[in-house]
């Protein structure tokens, strides 16, 4: 598998697994990518995105991860 079929795939993946975290438990969590970009946020149950090019820029804007 090349690299560009790997993130491709890696991407929707990841976002569905923090997804389903997310719905399954109450904590205070923050989703970071390669220990540098910090793109979700959830403190005191409110969600926050961070990096809005990233997300518009990997067309992850989807509404995967619900706000």
């Amino acid at each position: 598998m090349n690299k560009e079929a790997l993130t491709e795939k890696g991407k929707p993946n990841m976002l569905a697994a923090v997804a389903r975290v997310l719905a399954e438990r109450p904590e205070d969590a923050a989703l970071v990518l390669n220990s540098n970009w910090l793109l979700l946020t959830r403190v005191a149950g409110v969600l926050r995105r961070h990096g809005t090019t990233w997300w518009s820029h990997h067309d992850m804007d989807n509404g995967i991860i619900r706000q």
